[in-house]
């Protein structure tokens, strides 16, 4: 194992979600550091609530560093920018204002970056729900709310996959090589902008640059999910602006549409399976993908 030192920056960017953040400040006051150096930087998104307050008092009990920044211009990818342009660290982890972590998850980021030497890396991710998982909400589409499992060992991340938003890390150094996050993707407030995924869209370009991703099977932190985000009409909502997306970004390829337009009649046709058999989870997740490929099939209008 590489004997480097890192030193590290939690980016965490919040917006009017007080009552969580307050849990999630506990739960990285509680974090091993195993003699890191590491910072906590927090990014008010012009909340409106009590959220400074919050942040205010956590400053008293989390046992490093930690610095209070507002950005009034809204933006998850403008906050996280923010977040990175006012860290002086190597690694910058960047997480979210609903996330509990393990005890060990910054040790575990730390061991898999010298072990790897890689430029980025993803945590094991785990929803955790408000209530009793539903019949409907199967490990086909949950990956909507930020779940990632890709075993229990460390390894490169395989083609067609990234790290996600709930807690990813990456060499500082690269921002100024490949750019930032793209301000034009992610969340506005409580608004959803047609295109998300800005983490992704940089990861993406981290890996066509040749930079090694890794994910990190032993650093885990869990996903709290609000109870009005479990819902049918939640995932329909998403897998329509993802059709979106993606017909957006495939217009030009018209084997794009024909191959959307056959997926689409299967989709159909499992829907109808998924009922006839009493199959709650199939036939919802045959629903979802059917409106996704309806509306890769739209754009094309």
């Amino acid at each position: 194992m590489n004997s480097e030192k890192l030193s590290y920056s939690i980016v965490l960017c919040t917006y009017n979600n007080y009552k969580m953040l307050e849990e999630t400040l506990l739960s990285l006051s509680k974090i091993e550091t195993g003699g890191i150096s590491v910072t906590l930087t927090v990014v008010n998104n012009n909340s409106t609530d009590a959220t400074q307050e919050i942040i205010k008092d956590a400053k008293k009990k989390i046992p490093f560093k930690v610095k209070d920044i507002f950005e009034k211009r809204p933006g998850l990818a403008i906050a996280r920018n923010t977040g990175v342009r006012n860290s002086n660290s190597e690694i910058i982890i960047f997480t979210d204002d609903d996330i509990l972590f393990e005890k060990d998850f910054l040790v575990q980021i730390d061991r898999t970056f010298r072990k790897s030497k890689c430029s980025a890396t993803g945590s094991k991710i785990i929803l955790k729900y408000p209530n009793e998982k539903l019949n409907w909400l199967t490990s086909r589409i949950d990956y909507m709310y930020g779940s990632l499992d890709l075993g229990d060992k460390d390894k490169k991340f395989p083609e067609g996959t990234t790290p996600l938003g709930p807690c990813m890390a990456v060499r500082s150094a690269l921002f100024e090589k490949y750019g930032y996050f793209n301000e034009e993707l992610g969340l506005k407030g409580t608004h959803e902008t047609l295109l998300r995924g800005e983490e992704t869209e940089l990861i993406e370009r981290l890996m066509k640059g040749g930079e090694i991703v890794y994910y990190s099977a032993n650093s885990v932190v869990y996903h709290v999910m609000k109870e009005e985000r479990v819902t049918k009409a939640w995932f329909l909502e998403r897998f329509i602006h993802s059709g979106k997306l993606e017909g957006k970004n495939h217009k030009a390829f018209l084997f794009y549409w024909w191959a959307s337009l056959v997926k689409l009649i299967i989709a159909n046709l499992l829907v109808t399976f998924g009922t006839l058999i009493g199959n709650e989870g199939v036939a919802f997740y045959a629903r979802c993908k059917a409106v996704y490929f309806f509306n890769i099939v739209k754009a094309y209008e």
